[in-house]
């Protein structure tokens, strides 16, 4: 009888796991296809801005106010709203799970028009205070502030209420739809700036160019709520905004998201303090350190956050049932996916920043100058990818458990750690965007560590037989790609007869094919566990393919 019921477990984690892979498949591929979308918005838009004035306008307002507070809103939202709906939905049915859900709703929908209604009253004040110097320089910066700022604080509205939609939906298991959504969004940007390229016969000013960004986003963000909601049609009527304090999830809800509130408020001084101090640079210093972060950013984002999407609703059933072993052992894949991936391609980008960012960006407006400035931060960003990536998915478990106050504890300790790198490093020491960046990566780094040490006594012991062979078999094939990369880049930086784009389209393209070679080649040899997967499912397609 034990041993079936043996079995029976055993199946029941193996079809978990199969179902983990296939719907992070599903949400990675649409990730995928939204960062190669926005890889392209990227390369398109920065040649046509560069790091102009219109570019730090831009990037301040898209960034530091509407994506930035949507991104807050999320944090505050998938920790305690996920869990407490699908433990009730689980438990007690939909209706009353959708009673959770309708007083969610109005909160957040109130939150979102006060936080509208004042940016949009106050609009020219925190343009003066945030671009005092890029309007010191370009009066003209205040009056398209002023105005992207009360364009795009109502479309915040609609962008953070699809959020809420998109998380109702992957409580059913269901990530499809919300991960087209998203690529929906991001494709409808990318035709906003097309559309201005366009009707101005491809040669836009770059105010032009950021002005077809804006409708894309209004657009975009429209277009994410109206491709969710018919799924939830069938339980439109089980939704009843109503404020409700009494509900005992709702006061669950409250004592999960105070401690998050306080963090995300830190986070958020962090990120304006951030970008006031870029900006007080000079022009083009926000829109340079942005080119390096969306260059660090992009590879990790896919992999990171599609991992984390879909895995928290199954990460949340393990930490109801308290199998802390499965937990430890997913934590354990988790790391070592994103180390595998990572580790390689931050000593590829840091070898080769300069051909990395011209392939990139390089041409029209983002010109050598450009190029300098995104150089000062962009290779000290690379040296934090692995930890950028593990943060959010790691988070996971810490909600599962019912912990919010632990990363928030920690979100706060490396929010002052970054003030501690930051301020110095460019008050006293003049770093400038380099102090910013390691600022970034310091913080972030100590803050994933000192979680990771907290985490490990809770779910019991790690197998050290899964840890430390990987490191040393990552180790010698991340050493071996090292040499590879450095004879290669340097023999074709004497070999290319070209110049500027050509020139490093051609080293990072040579060496990143030498690097790939020899990286998945060693891997191979050494049968990295990770690597060996992937072949033996292609092996297994072809040999179902020839039968």
């Amino acid at each position: 009888m034990k041993d079936v019921l043996s079995r029976a477990k055993e199946e029941a984690v193996e079809h978990r796991g199969e179902r983990i892979v296939r719907n992070a498949g599903i949400v990675a591929g649409f990730l995928f296809l939204g960062r190669i979308i926005g890889a392209g918005r990227e390369f398109i838009l920065n040649r046509f801005i560069g790091t102009s004035w219109e570019a730090d306008t831009y990037r301040f307002v898209s960034d530091n106010v509407f994506q930035d507070l949507y991104t807050k809103f999320e944090k505050l939202l998938q920790p305690v709203y996920v869990p407490i709906f699908v433990a009730r939905q689980r438990e007690d049915g939909d209706e009353p799970a959708w009673r959770f859900t309708s007083m969610v709703g109005l909160v957040q929908l109130l939150l979102l028009l006060g936080l509208c209604l004042g940016g949009v009253i106050w609009a020219p004040q925190i343009a003066r205070a945030m671009l005092e110097r890029q309007i010191e320089a370009h009066p003209a910066v205040e009056a398209l502030a002023v105005s992207f700022l009360r364009i795009l604080l109502p479309a915040l509205v609609v962008y953070s209420l699809s959020n809420l939609t998109e998380l109702t939906i992957q409580s059913y298991h269901s990530f499809t739809v919300p991960a087209l959504a998203e690529a929906l969004r991001r494709i409808l940007i990318v035709v906003g700036l097309v559309a201005a390229i366009v009707f101005f016969k491809g040669h836009p000013e770059p105010v032009h160019a950021t002005q077809g960004l804006v409708i894309g986003l209004v657009v975009g963000c429209m277009a994410r709520l109206l491709v969710q909601l018919p799924l939830l049609r069938q339980r439109r009527k089980l939704f009843r905004p109503r404020l409700d304090f009494r509900n005992p999830d709702a006061r669950k809800a409250g004592v999960l998201a105070l401690p998050l509130v306080v963090a995300v408020i830190f986070s958020y001084i962090r990120n304006l303090a951030e970008s006031f101090l870029a900006l007080r640079e000079g022009v083009g210093g926000l829109a340079g350190l942005r080119a390096a972060r969306r260059l660090v950013d992009m590879p990790w984002q896919v992999l990171g956050l599609g991992i984390s999407y879909v895995i928290y609703p199954f990460i949340s059933e393990l930490g109801a049932k308290q199998e802390r072993g499965e937990m430890a052992n997913a934590l354990v894949s988790m790391i070592r996916v994103m180390a595998f991936v990572f580790v390689p391609m931050t000593v590829f980008m840091f070898l080769l920043a300069e051909p990395t960012i011209i392939t990139a960006f390089f041409g029209m407006r983002f010109d050598d100058e450009s190029v300098r400035l995104t150089m000062q931060a962009m290779p000290w960003y690379v040296l934090g990818m692995l930890f950028f990536g593990i943060e959010d998915p790691m988070l996971k478990w810490f909600f599962a458990l019912s912990d919010t106050k632990t990363p928030v504890i920690m979100g706060i300790l490396g929010n002052v750690l970054w003030f501690a790198i930051a301020v110095p490093g460019i008050r006293v020491y003049d770093g400038g965007l380099t102090a910013l960046a390691l600022a970034m990566v310091g913080s972030k780094t100590l803050k994933v560590l000192i979680l990771l040490a907290i985490l490990r006594p809770r779910l019991g012991p790690v197998p050290r037989k899964r840890v430390l062979p990987f490191i040393g078999k990552l180790v010698i094939a991340v050493g071996v790609m090292t040499v590879a990369i450095i004879f290669t880049s340097r023999f074709l930086d004497g070999a290319i007869p070209f110049t500027g784009w050509l020139k490093g389209a051609g080293e990072f393209f040579g060496s990143a094919f030498v690097a790939v070679v020899v990286y998945l080649g060693v891997s191979f040899a050494l049968r990295i566990e990770e690597l060996q997967l992937v072949v033996d499912r292609m092996k297994a397609r072809l040999r179902r393919g020839s039968a």
